[in-house]
């Protein structure tokens, strides 16, 4: 009950939201009082939070409050109202009681204050114009590195996090480096002077060094370091999030625009949204399951998984042990047991939130505004279905990226760098060197295809996205090839694309397309995919990319120019590299701090 309730505060906010088309919102202008009686609930007064006030019906926007009925506190109600510290009554109980106009409802005195209701002074106006609806955040990177701040301090020891962000609205990903802890106390510091509540919300002390860069104890403060990242970024989640979880306030914008100027929302989002209906179908369904996250259940659940597959993945010195060994082969078992543990986590969530919010996806999708010719039920569930796992991967993936990237890229760290020796060997060679017939070559040289892969795989961090840059990729091979009129039919339209075909082009666009640690790419991405996602087209096209991996792992330019496939021993090519491998990897591991 708790949770439905919570979840239509969020969703009735973001509707309001939509409806004036992100420009004023009134709050504190009129109420609607629910009452609990024997016929069920009975509404008094305005229109709850739809808009009203006037016989036209398109007067103000409305509050809604809980109040104390015949059963006590009704339960569903929501408040666009902010709290301060209100004045309390002289009763002994835990509660304080405060009314508005008649109306009663209750405060918890242990709750968090900002997430509690008291009723406005006096009604007031947000312009949420410029503000984002949906930012997912996650404090990827911590390091400790020293700097000279010169005078008598000298060199001193700086924690930087690296700050990784995501818009709901336009999908877009991008990453804000080089972030201190006195950056975060500044925002902390202008935010509180907005809404005084905000000091209210827990935030991690600065780290106690000398100016060696060491703690007092004399050690590496690591361990703090691991602390206050992810104090700071509970911090940061929470503060972006209160247009939602918390009672508006009349500098709720002021509040968003600094905190997307910190995290450079006007450098990193673009203007231009694509308004297709799917595409705005599927930005809603993500932008939804997004508030399903704030649900404080999910919160910890979500933090308490992401900290036990941390704390059973190898350390840093185990993974330098591990590394030692000619095949990794326990390394290699590690990575396979964290990406399954990963992997069936995302998909119990993902079941969670597909069949509890089943209605409410339903609800969003029967819109006027998403209907039209193309949108078939399959289509429509297809559309749901990718949203709803995209977020789902922000939320879990994001936070053990670094050591499951850790993990995989020293497990297969040979394979990878065997690999792009050959993509160097192989790099610039014509279309003919493929193997790619004469009606098939094209003049464009499927570039698009391969800018796709290098844009998808190389510059996104969600597995979701990687492997929906391959589908792409793939799909633009075929859109190529009837676009130019390739093939041996009489003209466009004529002509197929044969599976024997596409695989010498698709590797021709897997090489031109210059990723880096393709090996630990295809691990990555098939031991995090849903099961699902193994049939199909999907299932189809990430087979023939793994396929077009191990083609290239065989490939050579022979001594004509000609293409020769011969397997080299990799083992034997790297074994003497390896003993200064593993103590560069030491020293690399030693001197980084966490990544989270």
């Amino acid at each position: 009950m708790i949770v439905s309730r919570q979840i239509e505060q969020y969703t009735e906010r973001a509707r309001r939201w939509e409806e004036c088309g992100g420009g004023f919102l009134r709050v504190g202008e009129t109420a609607t009082v629910k009452t609990t009686g024997e016929e069920g609930n009975e509404e008094k007064g305005g229109g709850g939070l739809e808009r009203n006030g006037s016989e036209d019906g398109k007067g103000k926007v409305g509050i809604l409050l809980e109040v104390e009925g015949e059963e006590g506190i009704e339960d569903g109600g929501f408040k666009d109202v902010e709290f301060s510290t209100p004045k309390e009554d002289n009763t002994s109980s835990n509660t304080s009681r405060l009314s508005l106009d008649g109306v009663k409802f209750y405060k918890y005195d242990h709750y968090d204050h900002l997430n509690h209701p008291r009723p406005p002074l006096k009604p007031f106006s947000i312009n949420l114009q410029g503000c984002r609806k949906h930012l997912t955040i996650r404090i990827v990177g911590a390091t400790l590195e020293e700097e000279d701040v010169g005078g008598q301090q000298g060199v001193v020891s700086v924690n930087k996090f690296t700050i990784w962000c995501m818009d709901g609205e336009t999908e877009t990903e991008w990453q804000v480096p080089g972030k201190t802890w006195s950056s975060f106390k500044d925002l902390r510091r202008s935010l509180t002077i907005l809404r005084p509540s905000i000091g209210q919300v827990a935030f991690p002390k600065e780290a106690q060094s000398n100016s060696t860069g060491l703690n007092l104890f004399g050690s590496r403060d690591k361990l703090d370091l691991e602390g206050r990242r992810l104090g700071l970024e509970k911090f940061l989640r929470k503060i972006s999030t209160l247009v939602y979880t918390s009672n508006l306030h009349p500098s709720s914008r002021e509040i968003m625009l600094k905190i997307q100027e910190f995290l450079q929302c006007d450098i990193q989002i673009g203007r231009n949204i694509e308004r297709k209906r799917e595409d705005k179908l599927r930005r809603a369904v993500q932008c939804y399951t997004a508030r399903v996250f704030l649900l404080p259940v999910l919160d910890i659940l979500v933090g308490q998984f992401v900290a036990g597959v941390k704390g059973s993945l190898p350390t840093n010195a185990q993974i330098v042990s591990m590394c030692k060994q000619p095949q990794r082969e326990s390394l290699k078992a590690a990575t396979t047991s964290g990406l399954e543990r990963v992997r069936g986590f995302l998909q119990q969530l993902f079941d969670v939130v597909s069949e509890g919010c089943k209605e409410d996806l339903k609800g969003i999708s029967d819109r006027e505004v998403y209907k039209g010719k193309e949108m078939n039920e399959e289509r429509i569930e297809k559309i749901i279905k990718n949203a709803v796992r995209r977020q789902v991967e922000a939320e879990v993936y994001v936070p053990l990226r670094s050591i499951l990237s850790r993990v995989t890229v020293n497990a297969y760290r040979r394979e990878d760098v065997f690999m792009k020796s050959r993509v160097l060997n192989l790099h610039g060679q014509s279309q003919s060197f493929y193997n790619i017939p004469p009606p098939l070559r094209s003049p464009t040289k499927y570039s698009r295809a391969s800018e796709i892969l290098a844009k998808g795989i190389g510059k996104s961090t969600l597995p979701k996205d990687k492997l929906d840059a391959i589908v792409s990729s793939a799909g633009a091979i075929v859109e190529i090839f009837k676009e130019e009129g390739l093939g041996s039919g009489d003209g466009p339209g004529d002509k197929s694309l044969g599976a024997d075909d596409f695989l010498p082009i698709f590797i021709n666009c897997v090489v031109n397309s210059g990723l880096d640690r393709m090996v630990s790419l295809c691990v990555l991405v098939n031991g995090l995919v849903e099961e699902s996602g193994k049939i199909g087209e999907t299932g189809y096209y990430m087979a023939t990319f793994e396929a077009a991996v191990e083609h290239i792992k065989a490939m050579k330019v022979g001594e004509n120019g000609e293409c020769v496939y011969e397997r080299e021993e990799e083992e034997e090519e790297e074994e003497e590299g390896r003993g200064e491998d593993v103590d560069k990897l030491e020293r690399m591991l030693a001197t980084s701090g966490f990544m989270g």
